[in-house]
């Protein structure tokens, strides 16, 4: 990775992804009483505030490293 490249919440919702579905070939549902009200055929293991959770700890990790994250979506 070069000094200067971007990461955007995209990259970091492809990381956020790529645990919900290993968690999800584990066998694993994480209880999240927010998505089972909402959406309880949604199968996301990361649901609201424990989206918003991950997503800002990956965000800090990132910044901990000289990682800047640009707080946009481009799709």
């Amino acid at each position: 990775m070069e000094d200067n490249q971007n990461l955007t919440n995209d990259f970091l919702l492809e990381i956020i992804d790529l645990l919900d579905g290993w968690l999800t070939g584990k066998g694993i549902r994480v209880k999240n009483d927010d998505r089972d009200k909402d959406n309880p055929e949604n199968t996301t293991n990361f649901y609201g505030d424990d989206f918003d959770y991950i997503m800002e700890g990956i965000r800090d990790i990132c910044s901990t490293h000289g990682i800047t994250v640009e707080d946009k979506w481009e799709g």
